[in-house]
């Protein structure tokens, strides 16, 4: 019987990081999660109390998914390296609607050059968009889901003037920070998938970087347009009516969609 050779990734807890931060216990993740498949995650907690999220580069899991293993190295490392510097580039243009990074590096599990984890650390959110729906329905239900509507068309705004597209835009990538007070605020977090218009990113020799479940139609049917900007913004932007249809019908832009269109008009039919 062959025997699991432990993660690193799955071995944080209790480490001390640059900053002085400790790491707590791993984030179980959820079977329906969609998004950070080679990473795991944990809350971190600072000396005086502060607590932030902690992302963690999982090779190991990268390993198992059966690709080549000096380019699964590669893609993972370029994806870990474009992330953190798009957090830098927004943190620098000051988009407050955009989820900080707060620190990064690489922490030693067990002093192999396998063993070396790097990770992003991010401030900590109560909770994503999600949910924020399933607590207690009242009086006030609609005023913070406008609310939320403002902050993310904010954090889009400040995203496309700097020539960035976010591209997997979903509810679980809006983030909820003082939930339970009135200076509620929704970030947008994942720049993982993003893209910019004059650098090169990992994701952009695909058709659709983002979650199959949220592209817009034109996706399915396999036209897209060959500008930049018209593809790539109008793309955020049916991604941001998506949310207004999550938000006040619960239901996504695609589903309600192929859920009212006739099998015949699908796509592959």
């Amino acid at each position: 019987m062959s025997v699991r050779p432990e993660n690193p990734a799955e071995r944080l807890e209790g480490k001390l990081l640059a900053g002085g931060w400790k790491v707590g216990k791993l984030q179980i993740r959820r079977p329906q999660a969609t998004g950070g498949h080679f990473s795991q995650s944990y809350r971190v907690t600072a000396d005086d109390g502060r607590e932030a999220f902690l992302k963690a580069v999982d090779f190991y899991r990268a390993f198992s998914s059966g690709s080549d293993f000096t380019r699964i190295v590669q893609q993972v490392l370029e994806q870990f390296n474009f992330e953190k510097a798009m957090l830098e580039f927004c943190h620098e243009r000051r988009m407050d609607r955009v989820v900080r990074a707060i620190g990064s590096g690489t922490v030693d599990t067990d002093g192999t050059p396998m063993g070396q984890v790097p990770y992003l650390i991010f401030e900590a959110a109560d909770c994503d968009i999600r949910c924020q729906m399933d607590k207690v329905v009242d009086k006030d239900e609609l005023t913070w889901k406008l609310r939320a509507l403002h902050h993310i068309t904010t954090g889009l705004k400040q995203l496309h003037g700097s020539d960035v597209v976010h591209q997997d835009l979903k509810p679980s990538n809006v983030l909820v920070f003082n939930a339970d007070r009135e200076n509620q605020t929704s970030k947008l977090g994942d720049l993982g998938r993003a893209s910019r218009s004059n650098a090169h990113c990992p994701f952009d020799e695909l058709p659709w970087a983002g979650d199959m479940n949220y592209a817009p139609p034109e996706v399915f049917y396999s036209f897209f347009d060959g500008d930049w900007h018209k593809r790539r913004i109008a793309s955020d932007m049916y991604l941001l009516g998506s949310l207004v249809s999550f938000l006040l019908l619960r239901t996504t832009a695609s589903a309600a969609l192929f859920h009212f269109l006739p099998r015949e008009f699908w796509p592959g039919n």
